[in-house]
């Protein structure tokens, strides 16, 4: 009995630590710097004076970035990446949203730009998102894609202009 107490507790203080460090949606939009997800060693987190806060994450063969967020309503929502691909070879990332199935996502873009994320047979920019927490993993499929920053956010919203 004392072993699932403290069982219990911790997973309560884990929930609570969550819920306090991740980013949380307010007035039905939310950005995120890129460079705060939770990258693995492969995935490069970089200086870069032309983005946002300073810094962005370029892929790289077998990097991974995991974004975790709250979000205030369920629902769908649009969600953009400010993104950089140098050239037709280094201008895509895979992307799994809320565990779902991964969806190949082009960008296409030779300085940054905001696209929004959407899959190759989908073309929907629609997700649904689950309130509470929910999770955008992206993962390395052309090393030296870029992205700056996520913006997630109703649909007919548009990303903030810088």
């Amino acid at each position: 009995m004392k072993a699932l107490c403290v069982i219990m507790l911790a997973a309560v203080f884990s929930c609570s630590v969550f819920a306090g460090d991740a980013p949380r949606m307010k007035d039905g939009k939310l950005t995120i710097e890129a460079e705060s997800g939770k990258a693995n060693e492969k995935m490069k987190i970089v200086k870069d004076e032309i983005a946002s806060g300073g810094g962005a994450i370029v892929s790289a063969k077998g990097g991974v970035v995991v974004y975790e967020f709250m979000v205030d309503e369920a629902g769908e929502y649009v969600i953009w990446g400010k993104v950089l691909g140098p050239d037709g070879n280094k201008d895509s990332f895979f992307v799994i949203i809320n565990g779902e199935e991964q969806i190949i996502w082009d960008m296409g873009c030779k300085s940054y730009t905001w696209k929004a994320i959407k899959g190759r047979k989908n073309k929907d920019i629609k997700h649904k998102l689950k309130k509470g927490k929910n999770r955008i993993t992206l993962k390395c499929r052309e090393p030296e894609a870029r992205i700056d920053q996520i913006h997630i956010t109703k649909p007919g919203n548009k990303p903030p202009a810088k």
